[in-house]
């Protein structure tokens, strides 16, 4: 009989309280951007938003998803791997989603304000066009909309959800029980789960050599996820931890 383990019940809890105090009025608009992981060079970037975003959610869609991918895998990876552990992975998974999906974004935000210092942009007018996104008209002559909206976008942004410490747990479940299937699709967890991965990882790639948007999804911070993942299962299991239980 399926039996919910007590972190995953508590992570379930903790995430559906986050969500439901944030509704609030006073509280979004008080604490909902403190809370989020903005761009690090963002003046309203703060350290402990790295740990906070991933127990936010968007909205009911967002949160409901999460949580129902987190209650039918997490508790057959926390029942093999134990709490500890289960929790050091759910938490680096998280930091390791972060950590690439800013690290795409830096990339890109530099690879384009380079290009505008180089056209002439002074650092006033620079200052302007990533806070206030206004610009000289110029700037059409040299570089397209697209472009430009995604500089402002990428100094501008903000991600939450817990969707990157979610991969890692996934890809913890592809190794453990790599011929699962995911009802009601027939489909072994061994191909499923490194397909998703790697649909995402093409998606977001295309968004950044298209300029073009696909969506509020952050595919590199689910990349991201899963390679940390991946890491630290193949670190588990060639130091021989819990060797017994799961190999």
């Amino acid at each position: 009989m399926f039996r919910i383990t007590d972190t995953v019940k508590h992570l379930l809890i903790i995430n559906v309280i986050v969500f439901i105090a944030l509704q609030t009025p006073l509280l979004n608009s008080q604490i909902y951007d403190s809370l989020v992981l903005h761009f690090p060079l963002n003046e309203r970037f703060r350290a402990w938003q790295i740990f906070t975003h991933m127990f936010m959610h968007l909205d009911l869609n967002h949160l409901f998803f999460n949580m129902l991918i987190l209650f039918f895998v997490g508790s057959s990876v926390e029942q093999v791997l134990g709490r500890r552990q289960f929790i050091f992975l759910y938490i680096s998974a998280g930091l390791g989603s972060a950590l690439l999906s800013v690290l795409t974004l830096y990339v890109s935000y530099i690879i384009g304000v380079n290009n505008l210092t180089e056209f002439g942009m002074d650092q006033e007018s620079l200052s302007i066009f990533l806070n206030e996104g206004r610009y000289n008209s110029i700037l059409y002559n040299e570089f397209s909309q697209a472009e430009l909206g995604r500089i402002f976008q990428n100094y501008n942004s903000s991600s939450l959800g817990a969707s990157g410490a979610l991969f890692g747990i996934l890809v913890a479940f592809a190794i453990m029980f790599p011929n699962a299937e995911f009802f009601p699709i027939p489909i072994k967890a061994k191909y499923m789960i490194p397909s998703l991965v790697i649909a995402d990882f093409l998606s977001g790639l295309i968004s950044e050599i298209s300029f073009v948007s696909m969506g509020n999804t952050g595919y590199f911070g689910h990349v991201g996820g899963a390679i940390t993942g991946l890491i630290m299962m193949w670190y588990w299991k060639k130091n021989q931890f819990n060797k017994n239980r799961w190999n």
